[in-house]
């Protein structure tokens, strides 16, 4: 088996299926965010509540590089920026009306992705899935971990 030819193979599935999934659901999802700043909100809404130096460390990235991001999510009420009460020099960040709405909205297009299509898989073949795809992620964050020191 030739395993580039394999990957490669494997790699359009996925392409075309996230292609698919996202013609069919693009119609309520109309939100207009940069692939960067679908970071930002993602780390803000896994944390709740970030500082900007936080945030900058878990980007890979400077903390003014941070605040640019920020200030059109501040902007357009993605997120929304507060000084935090137990130490004054820091900028505290949690999601704006709209991240929420965003997030609420990601909730119900994932709801119907399981209803629709992954409800369609097996018990085993989600197991499966689950494994592979947790596989991957560590071997992601290993390599990632090797790179950083």
């Amino acid at each position: 088996m030739d395993i580039k030819a394999y990957m490669k193979e494997t790699f359009n599935l996925l392409d075309e299926v996230n292609s698919l999934l996202l013609k069919e659901f693009e119609s309520i999802f109309h939100y207009d965010i940069t692939t960067k700043q679908s970071i930002v909100l993602h780390h803000v809404h896994q944390t709740g509540t970030i500082t900007v130096n936080e945030l900058a460390q878990l980007m890979n990235i400077s903390a003014s590089a941070v605040s640019q991001l920020l200030n059109k999510l501040e902007n357009e009420h993605y997120i929304k920026r507060e000084i935090n009460p137990n130490n004054r020099r820091e900028i505290l960040i949690s999601l704006g009306s709209k991240g929420i709405e965003l997030y609420e909205e990601s909730e119900k297009i994932d709801q119907k992705i399981m209803e629709k299509y992954y409800s369609k898989l097996t018990e085993e073949e989600m197991i499966q899935f689950k494994a592979i795809v947790k596989k991957l992620h560590t071997i992601i964050t290993n390599s990632n971990d090797d790179l950083q020191d």
